[in-house]
C-alpha cells in the first residue's frame, strides 16, 4: 500500500496545498488519501493544488472562521479563514498554513 500524502508540503516557494487524482477515473480530491474516493482505484497520483481561490461557505465560531473555498483549479476544500471579520462568501482568498492547520487569508 502507498504512504499517505501530507495534506501540504513545504517547497523553496513556501508551504503547498496537495491533492491527488486517480489514473483511473480521472477523480481528484483534497485531503489526499490512499485510494480513490470515487473508484476506490489505489492507482493515483499526488498534485500541487492551487494557491488562490473564492469562498463559496463561512461559518464562524468563538473568532474563529471556517469555510469552503473553491480553488481556481476547481477543487473545493475545507479550511481556516482569517481575517474572522472579512469572511464572507465571494471573497478572493490564498492558502497561508499556520503550523500544521489547513487556512486562508483574504486578499481582497
Amino acid at each position: 500500500m502507498k504512504p499517505r500524502a501530507e495534506r501540504m508540503v513545504n517547497t523553496a516557494r513556501g508551504p503547498v496545498l496537495q491533492g491527488i487524482t486517480c489514473r483511473g477515473c480521472g477523480a481528484r480530491s483534497f485531503p489526499p488519501a490512499r485510494f480513490c474516493r470515487s473508484c476506490h482505484s489505489e492507482d493515483i497520483d499526488v498534485i500541487a493544488l492551487a494557491p488562490t481561490g473564492r469562498i463559496e461557505a463561512v461559518g464562524a465560531f468563538d473568532k474563529t472562521a471556517f469555510g469552503e473555498i473553491r480553488l481556481s483549479d476547481g477543487m473545493l476544500v475545507a479550511g481556516g479563514i482569517e481575517p474572522v471579520a472579512a469572511a464572507k462568501v465571494g471573497r478572493s482568498v490564498k492558502f497561508a498554513p499556520k503550523d500544521d492547520i489547513v487556512r486562508f487569508e483574504i486578499v481582497d
